[in-house]
């Protein structure tokens, strides 16, 4: 095991995308359906869940309502935080779980159906499509460490399971497991980010590579990784939080690139100060698990959003990067869980 040391909607709402415009040209715009389910309240059992569908453009457009209804009621009145959700641009087919929540099952909507589905599967995490084939993570906790495996759909394990694994928040941050934060390539690896170490499945070969993006140390260097995306050619984007300092948080936008045995960390944008509110109010212990995602390769442009809870309201943000500009949306007295987009 190798151990390389080393880290809308204007905006409108999720994954790697774009049919047009894949030279980045400005005057050429990029087309996309931005997808996220809207919830009133935190309560399972008595919200309302809304399936929103955005256009992407210049401006904030009012959503597409797909679907309204109580499809996870049977989670139990569990308060939502983050959900993993996961989208198939061919089959449209939009895949929910809820980390800690929802670890007996996933949420299968169907765009044409326009329906919800539980579906039933034990122990399994983040839902990520490779080559239009659903794929989950599975962990399992013993005294000698954390075990990986990767299942199917039909909760086969693919390739080899990754055991010994140290994922202790006195070694990664982490509260637990549940934290894993997972993207694809879409077409044979899966990833893998446990705060500051990174686990990268090929699902054509069935084995794991792993890395250390940085050492977590809770005293000198508490820092935190968030909305995680792959963006092409072994290169990620990221937020990076540090709370070493409880009195001067920071949060950048980082790209993650994996060179042969290497990791390279390297800013994109600081978004300390660049922001309409502070680092701590999107990286504070009460908000930063709460974060989802999104990168649209069309124009360069990451997508994040991070949800509240009193009041109910949701901030998105869309950094392109291309033209260096930031744009900001708050929604009021909806929650938004997962942030996906398709071309």
């Amino acid at each position: 095991m190798k151990l390389i040391i080393i880290n809308l909607l204007s905006l409108s709402l999720l994954l790697v995308s774009c049919d047009t415009n894949d030279n980045n040209d400005p005057s050429i715009p990029c087309e996309a359906n931005f997808y996220t389910v809207a919830a009133t309240a935190w309560d399972s059992a008595g919200s309302t869940y809304e399936v929103y569908r955005y256009q992407k453009s210049d401006n904030l457009s009012t959503p597409d309502i797909l679907y309204s209804g109580n499809p996870f009621s049977i989670l139990g009145g569990y308060f939502l935080t983050r959900a993993n959700a996961a989208l198939n641009d061919d089959a449209s087919i939009y895949i929910y779980s809820f980390p800690g929540v929802s670890s007996q099952e996933y949420f299968k909507y169907d765009f044409g159906a326009n329906t919800f589905e539980r579906i039933a599967m034990a122990g399994v995490s983040n839902p990520e499509f490779v080559n239009n084939q659903l794929n989950f993570l599975s962990f399992q906790i013993t005294n000698m460490g954390v075990t990986l495996r990767v299942y199917d759909e039909n909760h086969n394990v693919i390739g080899q399971a990754l055991s010994g694994l140290d994922l202790s928040q006195t070694n990664t941050g982490m509260n637990n497991t549940y934290d894993i934060l997972s993207t694809t390539d879409r077409q044979n690896k899966l990833f893998y980010l446990a705060n500051t170490l990174l686990y990268v499945f090929d699902t054509s070969t069935g084995t794991w590579t792993d890395y250390t993006i940085e050492t977590f140390d809770n005293t000198n260097n508490k820092v935190f990784y968030r909305g995680f995306e792959y963006v092409g050619n072994n290169t990620f984007y990221a937020l990076k939080g540090d709370e070493t300092d409880p009195n001067n948080m920071t949060l950048k936008l980082v790209k993650i690139d994996i060179s042969g045995n290497t990791v390279q960390v390297s800013v994109l944008k600081d978004l300390t100060n660049a922001l309409s509110v502070s680092a701590q109010d999107i990286i504070g212990a009460q908000h930063r698990d709460w974060i989802n995602s999104t990168y649209d390769a069309c124009d360069n442009s990451y997508y994040f959003k991070v949800s509240y809870m009193n009041p109910v309201s949701t901030r998105l943000f869309e950094i392109k990067l291309e033209s260096d500009t930031i744009n900001e949306s708050m929604t009021n007295g909806k929650i938004f869980y997962g942030l996906n987009i398709n071309p």
